[in-house]
């Protein structure tokens, strides 16, 4: 390992832009193997902490994001971006109040500071409080009301008070200004989807979201991700599963919910952290990091996913313990824990091995409303680079089946499959039939999950705190033939 400060200054700056160019590509772990080097060489660097805190944030590492972003904020507390930044990461690790406070603290620095406001009026939005967030927004919308990230938010806040003609209005006056392409137009873009789509106006529903999808698109291979998946289904085969080691330790605590973005899996999870005897921990990644670092733990022979098979118990007890100790710190007392890291559907054949006794649910929607409500939400590119694009969403969705079916087929672990149609066709019986698979006695909360109290960060929040409703069925149904390609690829790829 080279010392510190061993790179020259145009070493450094070619680093930093080999790291940007790789983020751009989808590429994370060269992009974050790059910024690595650079901390390495220059730990004390606010740059080097800004591109490891932008890099965490995008591959969905809140915590370690909100590390480095608070370091950039103690070099220069006078920049109100850099708290805006840091107040984006307290957002996505749920921590709503110190969120608040970086951007209180931004706008004491510039009162008329548009992400700064923006970001005060979405955690208002995100508490629920409508009104409070319309009226953060209002006075800065009418100074500069062609602002992307005032008018993002702004559209989704009217739209909450029942301001659809006013959303409309709003969201048009930016789409005319021609402003170069940003996440927030971006997001103001896929908003507007859903102001129109709420109006009857489909056409132009769609219109926007196609608009809002080719802004900040990543690439994506459909080929190299079936790879993926069969390369998975081999290492984890129906003839090596049976006999293969398992962890001694149990696993009974850990639930796993796995499944397509917009499937579902939020409720489920707030189903389950309604009841007193259980956590919900969100969108958790200690458990893909234990996966991602087996090679390098263990100096396996193979990298993932054939490596594992060359686990030991004595490994696998490891992993088991270096998870529970992960899920353990946020909840220390109750008997079920849930992880809601949807990408685990990939590991599900480890966790099996890890943690015997453990509980999978898969999430399941309509293949149409499932792809089409992805397609309209404001999904990170980073994070999910398939959901700009309907063929691609139609491919994913057809291996995330592929592979439910089977991890259905060869895992010890019990899996419980939950329709979405069906939790909000039938509450009560979906929240009993859940709580029993988990082994909890059944709790009167669990059939009001929009009243459970937990810090969501989903871009669901909204839509589970609310009452049940079941206006999201036939969703796609309404689009008639303006939806024909996603037919269509849906069929090519197999689902009906």
């Amino acid at each position: 390992m080279m010392g510190p400060m061993s790179l020259s200054p145009s070493h450094v700056q070619d680093l930093h832009a080999r790291a940007r160019e790789a983020a751009e590509r989808g590429d994370y772990p060269q992009a974050l193997v790059l910024a690595g080097t650079i901390m390495e060489n220059m730990p004390n660097d606010p740059a080097s902490h800004v591109l490891m805190g932008d890099l965490a944030l995008a591959v969905g590492m809140a915590d370690l994001a909100i590390e480095h972003r608070q370091k950039v904020v103690a070099a220069v507390p006078d920049a109100p971006l850099r708290h805006v930044q840091l107040a984006e990461a307290y957002v996505n690790a749920g921590r709503l109040g110190d969120a608040l406070a970086h951007y209180g603290l931004a706008l004491d620095l510039d009162a008329h500071f548009a992400p700064a406001i923006a970001g005060r009026a979405e955690v208002y939005e995100m508490q629920g409080n409508s009104k409070r967030a319309w009226k953060t927004l209002e006075p800065a919308i009418a100074s500069q009301p062609a602002n992307p990230s005032l008018t993002a938010v702004g559209v989704r806040v009217l739209m909450e008070l029942g301001r659809l003609r006013e959303a409309i209005e709003l969201g048009e006056q930016l789409l005319a200004a021609g402003r170069p392409v940003e996440p927030q137009q971006r997001s103001a873009c896929l908003s507007m989807a859903r102001a129109y789509e709420r109006s009857g106006q489909y056409a132009k529903a769609l219109e926007a979201a196609h608009r809002g999808n080719a802004m900040l698109a990543v690439p994506f291979d459909v080929a190299r991700y079936k790879a993926e998946v069969d390369r998975i289904i081999d290492a984890f085969s129906a003839d090596w599963m049976p006999a293969a080691p398992r962890s001694t330790r149990d696993g009974s605590w850990a639930v796993f919910i796995v499944g397509m973005p917009r499937s579902g899996s939020t409720l489920t999870e707030r189903i389950l952290h309604a009841h007193p005897d259980a956590f919900g921990a969100d969108e958790d990644f200690s458990f893909q990091a234990i996966a991602n670092g087996l090679h390098r733990e263990f100096a396996l022979a193979e990298p993932w996913p054939l490596g594992a098979r060359a686990l030991t118990a004595e490994q696998l007890d490891r992993c088991a313990m270096r998870y529970e100790r992960a899920m353990r710190a946020k909840a220390p007392t109750v008997r079920v824990i849930s992880n809601k890291d949807l990408a685990n559907m990939l590991r599900l054949g480890l966790a099996d091995r890890v943690l015997p006794g453990a509980k999978f649910i898969h999430t399941r929607r309509d293949p149409a409303d499932n792809c089409l409500s992805c397609y309209f939400e404001r999904l990170r590119p980073s994070a999910i680079p398939y959901a700009s694009n309907l063929e691609h969403l139609a491919a994913v969705y057809a291996q995330n089946e592929r592979l439910a079916q089977h991890w259905q087929r060869v895992c010890q672990n019990p899996m419980l499959t939950i329709r979405y149609e069906d939790i909000v066709g039938d509450l009560p019986g979906v929240a009993r039939t859940l709580i029993d698979f988990v082994g909890l006695p059944w709790d009167e909360r669990c059939g009001r999950p929009h009243e459970a109290n937990r810090p969501d960060r989903t871009l669901s929040v909204t839509q589970v705190r609310r009452p049940i409703y079941k206006s999201a069925r036939g969703r796609a149904a309404k689009y008639g033939d303006l939806f024909a390609p996603l037919h269509a690829a849906l069929r090519a790829h197999g689902v009906s």
